[in-house]
């Protein structure tokens, strides 16, 4: 194999882009998974944020400002660690909560990129539990069973709203146009 300074220089950008972006594949070791975590988290927040102030100001909807934990001792107090809803938004007229999980999410680039993205959305080839979305299906159906424990956040009946969850994206990703 013949290589230059140019194809080393090429390699080390697609492998900071790789790693900065959450887009490493084959990450097999528990530590590159918490620093790969520690980078989406940080990149994450600032869209998280952007979203929660859109809502306040283009809407006359409640906003809690910071991100509501659902764990044992946390803002829902829940019998396992379900994560977090990154924007919790309350229509008070209509009585429906949005529970919005935002994800800072970029465009596939290639094919493999987008096959990546399906199943780290969708959980295929064996990894069905760690899909995102069967996540958020799991707090959304936490959440509907255990509405009392929105009084937390000022809601007097809160058997009286609707849950309404969804998942926001900053890129469009392919999922709508594809069928199982």
């Amino acid at each position: 194999y013949y290589f230059g300074f140019r194809h080393l220089m090429m390699y080390i950008d697609n492998l900071y882009f790789l790693l900065f972006t959450g887009k490493l594949p084959e990450r097999n070791s528990a530590e590159m998974n918490s620093w790969i975590g520690s980078i989406l988290d940080k990149k994450g927040k600032p869209y998280r944020d952007s979203v929660k102030e859109w809502f306040k100001a283009n809407t006359g909807f409640a906003v809690v400002d910071h991100e509501v934990t659902m764990k044992p001792g946390g803002h829902f107090d829940a019998d396992k660690d379900y994560g977090d809803i990154d924007v919790l938004i309350i229509d008070h007229p209509n009585k429906i909560i949005y529970p919005v999980e935002c994800k800072n999410s970029i465009g596939a680039r290639n094919i493999h990129e987008m096959k990546s993205e399906m199943d780290m959305y969708l959980g295929r080839e064996g990894n069905e539990k760690n899909a995102k979305i069967a996540k958020h299906v799991e707090r959304d159906k936490w959440l509907k069973a255990n509405k009392q424990q929105l009084t937390k956040f000022g809601i007097q009946n809160p058997d009286e709203y609707e849950i309404k969850s969804f998942i926001l994206t900053a890129d469009e990703i392919p999922l709508s146009y594809l069928k199982k």
